[in-house]
């Protein structure tokens, strides 16, 4: 029940005790615990595999410890086996598996996918790194401009979420060129402009 580590180098105990109480029949309470010296180490992706050296753990402590940054665009999961042996060489329990799960960043802009877009009748679309799952990668797009601005300074619109473009009033000449220049933005992004 160890809660997401939010911070890319937070540092988290894993405590594992067995006991087996079955060939004790009393008196309780019993104190049974023995304390016995353990030494600790890991395996798998990220610590004796590349990339190696990304995770470490104390030996004598059992801390895990994050030693770089994690970019979930990169790589989202690493799976880590933890193992622990008395000093006496004696192996108490098999390996534990840990699940490192990486949480995402709102870490990427939007980026549109072509440049420039032509055409009558069109949708732009952007794309963006972030976890599509999340706020992070909701991309909403606006007209910022258009050259020239007549006969009307708003003869396009543009659907905000899925980037359609139509014309919005009378007198489009195909004669004219006509120049409209469109923003994308992250509503996480519009947030914090705001």
């Amino acid at each position: 029940n160890t809660p997401p580590i939010h911070s890319l180098l937070d540092e988290y105990c894993f405590c594992l005790l067995c006991l087996d109480l079955s060939n004790h029949r009393g008196p309780f309470p019993n104190e049974m615990v023995q304390e016995t010296k353990m030494i600790f180490s890991i395996t798998g992706e990220g610590a004796d595999k590349p990339p190696v050296g990304l995770f470490t753990i104390n030996k004598t402590t059992g801390w895990l410890s994050v030693t770089k940054p994690l970019d979930r665009e990169t790589k989202d999961k690493y799976v880590l086996q933890a193992h622990s042996i008395a000093a006496d060489g004696e192996v108490k329990e098999g390996p534990m598996e840990i699940i490192l799960c990486v949480i995402d960043q709102n870490d990427n802009m939007p980026i549109f996918t072509q440049n420039p877009f032509l055409g009558s009748f069109m949708t732009v679309t952007a794309t963006d790194g972030d976890d599509p799952e999340t706020d992070n990668a909701d991309i909403r797009y606006s007209i910022i401009s258009q050259d020239p601005p007549q006969p009307d300074p708003h003869m396009f619109a543009i659907n905000s979420i899925t980037g359609g473009i139509r014309v919005n009033s009378d007198g489009l000449d195909r004669e004219v060129r006509v120049e409209i220049r469109i923003m994308n933005t992250e509503m996480m992004w519009n947030e914090l402009i705001k």
